[in-house]
């Protein structure tokens, strides 16, 4: 008897203590990234009954290549990165819920220019230098590079650079460094005042919650569980400033992206 409450004493502290390890790309410091994030990974510990640990990276290709080799066990990943882990790894990661916006149709790259600029639509593009932000990034990159490439227009530019970051372009536009850039909606809307939009692309899936697929099967359904139910707004909002919960993944979830990322991988390599 003594042996059996010993062997159950053990179990209990284990899954306690079960600690996971929590990947997503960042911007600013890991310390404002924690805070930021506090909240959902507090829900997401007590709901899963886990320690989970904060790993964050500035870089989009380190971070793809550690969620390929299993490095983090859950995380939050955006569209682009998510396909070129699965590109990397088929096997890797699998979605558990995708991200949805309050606002519906809110997830797309635009493309702007400074207000009061004469680059109005895409053929006034030609001969101006352009901004992107991160070579990995959906919004700022692959959806905005392929619509100026459908368009005939990109061999036409001056030249581009990439900039890393979403706000770096809008500001960089605005002071004039860059006629013309792409940034995310909620970035364009952000520096409104100063900015006019050329052209939005069509809408997308956002970002996704992901799980190892080596993680334990029973810890990733208590996950998808207790993210499918989540509607507590200041939790989502940790997250996203427009974000109304997550849903199911579909088998069509990040099809058009993957078609958008594959398609500009091999225009590099032709």
């Amino acid at each position: 008897r003594y042996l059996l409450l010993l062997l159950l004493s053990f179990i209990t502290l284990y899954g306690s203590q079960a600690k996971l390890k929590f990947g997503v790309i960042t911007t600013v410091s890991k310390s404002i990234m924690q805070k930021r994030l506090e909240p959902f990974i507090s829900y997401l510990e007590k709901e899963t009954n886990t320690t989970i640990e904060l790993h964050t990276d500035y870089s989009y290709g380190l971070t793809i290549h550690k969620f390929a080799n299993n490095s983090y066990d859950l995380g939050f990943v955006g569209p682009a990165p998510y396909v070129k882990i699965i590109n990397l790894n088929k096997k890797s990661i699998k979605i558990i819920g995708v991200l949805q916006n309050c606002k519906k149709g809110y997830f797309k790259s635009v493309i702007i220019a400074k207000k009061g600029s004469k680059i109005k639509s895409f053929d006034d593009l030609q001969g101006a230098t352009f901004a992107f932000g991160s070579s990995k990034s959906t919004l700022s990159y692959y959806v905005p590079f392929f619509m100026l490439k459908e368009s005939n227009i990109i061999e036409k530019l001056k030249y581009y650079k990439f900039l890393g970051k979403h706000d770096r372009v809008a500001q960089y536009v605005i002071i004039g460094k860059f006629d013309a850039g792409s940034v995310k909606k909620s970035i364009a809307d952000k520096y409104k005042k100063y900015l006019q939009v050329v052209k939005e692309s069509e809408s997308l899936d956002d970002f996704a919650m992901v799980v190892s697929s080596k993680l334990d099967k029973g810890l990733q359904e208590k996950i998808q569980t207790a993210i499918l139910k989540l509607k507590d707004k200041k939790i989502l909002k940790s997250l996203k400033k427009s974000a109304c919960g997550f849903e199911e993944p579909t088998p069509t979830t990040y099809k058009r992206v993957k078609e958008i990322v594959n398609f500009v991988d091999n225009l590099k390599r032709d």
